[in-house]
């Protein structure tokens, strides 16, 4: 069971990008932005920005990437090729900035008493006491810097709120983040001159350019992520009887204690030979529908979309109307993954019935206890963090 809930995560994750990789919401933001001003287009790109910053799981790379297509496509006009390539590099960089100034002051300071942000930080874990130790250092050491650089957005800047550092120096420690930025941008900006007609202004160039900048932002991203780790590595076996002497959060112990009861609980009570026939039969429909969906998109996309352009409209050529982007087989793959959510979530809330029926007798700390209603999202985030390591 543990082995399908991991397959069907990966496959979701599949899914998604192959749909990202279609660009529809990017295409729609251009054909929604064309007649707007730059700074409207902006403001707009700061606050989505923002928000997205804002949900734990998601990165900088696709938001810094977006930027680069609709904030070059927008300052085209008026600011030309390098100057809204410029522009945007410093939007992105400002947006990193105000996310992590309001991840670490209004998220980690004011909300460091909620059990829930301090578990979703991991607070206990090992690697997150280690890079607490680096964090807290305070000269701006390459340690430091690369922590802040290369390590997870949202559990890093939290964590500096936790700690109460001051906000300054560690924003000055962030600033070479830029050296992410930049590459990222600058595919997105090559994305969308690749795309240009040949009645438009034409950039020969720009796919060549594309290539390199996919291929530079690949290894920059890799080399600060696994900067960062070896840093953190590094502090737990150097520096391991001050990473096991720091005082562990008590409440977020216990909340780690039940909540890992109930999820031994849970596969002791679902084990594959204590399941009903009708807990099987979902588990099998909702295993083979995944597979039918992913392996239908992965082998047959052609058959399963239409041929989509970042420059086309959706008026002008799906006549108007988005679904007409999937082809019979992409409704077969759509279904299929439809079918397989319905039949695990159709499982899972028969199986954690089946978990709070025999455990509620136990008596557990009211704080706790509302630590586990939201045990998945919390485990997911704390799994999705130590993973990185």
């Amino acid at each position: 069971m543990y082995f399908y809930h991991g397959k069907k995560k990966q496959c979701f994750s599949q899914y998604i990008h192959t749909f990202y990789s279609q660009l529809y919401a990017l295409q729609r933001l251009i054909e929604s932005t064309k007649d707007m001003t730059l700074t409207v287009v902006t403001i707009l790109m700061f606050i989505v920005g923002i928000m997205l910053f804002l949900l734990p799981p998601v990165p900088g790379f696709p938001i810094y990437l977006t930027s680069g297509i609709i904030l070059v496509n927008s300052g085209l006009p008026q600011l030309g090729l390098m100057g809204s390539i410029c522009y945007t590099i410093s939007f992105a960089l400002l947006l990193k900035i105000s996310a992590c100034t309001i991840q670490q002051k209004i998220i980690g300071e004011r909300m460091c008493d909620s059990i829930s942000v301090r578990q979703m930080v991991g607070i206990n874990s090992q690697p997150m006491r280690a890079a607490k130790l680096v964090l807290s250092e305070p000269k701006f050491s390459v340690g430091k810097i690369m922590c802040l650089v290369g390590l997870p957005d949202w559990p890093t800047s939290v964590l500096c709120g936790v700690m109460r550092l001051d906000l300054i120096p560690v924003i000055l420690a962030t600033l070479p983040v830029v050296i992410v930025i930049v590459p990222v941008v600058l595919t997105g900006t090559f994305i969308y001159l690749d795309s240009l007609p040949e009645q438009d202004e034409a950039y020969p160039w720009a796919a060549t350019a594309l290539g390199v900048c996919v291929s530079t932002s690949a290894v920059i991203q890799v080399a600060t992520l696994t900067s960062a780790t070896y840093i953190v590595e590094r502090t737990m076996s150097e520096r391991k009887l001050e990473v096991d002497g720091l005082e562990l959060d008590t409440e977020v112990e216990e909340a780690d204690e039940y909540l890992n009861s109930e999820t031994q609980s849970f596969y002791e009570i679902n084990s594959w030979d204590k399941l009903s026939r009708g807990s099987k039969s979902l588990l099998i429909m909702a295993l083979f529908s995944m597979i039918l969906s992913v392996h239908t998109v992965l082998l047959f996309e052609s058959r399963c979309f239409v041929e989509y352009e970042l420059t086309y409209t959706i008026t002008e050529h799906l006549g108007g109307n988005v679904l007409n982007f999937l082809k019979p087989l992409g409704w077969v793959a759509i279904i299929s993954f439809c079918l397989s959510y319905m039949c695990m979530f159709a499982f899972n809330h028969g199986a954690k019935v089946g978990v709070v029926a025999g455990t509620k007798s136990g008596s557990q700390p009211k704080k706790v206890r509302f630590v586990s209603i939201r045990e998945s999202f919390l485990k997911r985030q704390e799994s999705m963090f130590v993973s990185e390591f």
